[in-house]
């Protein structure tokens, strides 16, 4: 569980880090499509090496019937690629203007596209399945916070250590 709060703590340094990156308080033009990780590998390099991070299907007991998320590790590169694409939608200097309820939401939506690949036992209250999106992964998310530290924790353990991560 310690693990799961350092991990979380980590996003949201990492989240207002990339923020600052991004343009911090100043104003200045942004491009139509930032480039989400300048000086580092193509979108399609690191998508390939998302694809060949371990992954292992996890079992969280927090509901009813249990749900089953399966969790990829992911690179420290890839990590950030994901978080500077959900800050562009932002603006420049947006995350400035987050309560900080709304960055640990955005903290755990980023955490969610870069290290939930499927789920298994989500369902309606009618019995139906509901397909896996991060839409629908968000708003199991928001009605059950342990869900985002669970999630978490299975990726610290399955990711490479990062430089910036202790290990």
């Amino acid at each position: 569980m310690i693990w799961a709060i350092v991990g979380l703590l980590m996003i949201v340094l990492l989240v207002m880090r990339i923020a600052g990156m991004l343009g911090g308080g100043r104003t200045q033009a942004v491009p139509a499509i930032p480039d989400p990780a300048p000086g580092f590998k193509s979108a399609e390099q690191v998508q390939a090496t998302s694809e060949v991070m371990p992954s292992e299907w996890c079992e969280y007991q927090g509901r009813t019937p249990p749900l089953r998320l399966k969790i990829r590790g992911q690179t420290e590169e890839n990590y950030t690629r994901i978080t500077r694409q959900q800050l562009a939608t932002l603006g420049p200097g947006g995350i400035n203007y987050l309560s900080e309820g709304q960055r640990a939401a955005l903290g755990s939506r980023i955490a969610a596209q870069a290290y939930v690949a499927d789920w298994e036992g989500a369902s309606y209250p009618n019995g139906n399945p509901i397909p896996f999106s991060l839409d629908n992964l968000m708003a199991v998310i928001e009605g059950d916070q342990l869900l985002a530290a669970f999630v978490m924790e299975n990726a610290h353990r399955l990711s490479p250590a990062w430089p910036s991560m202790p290990e």
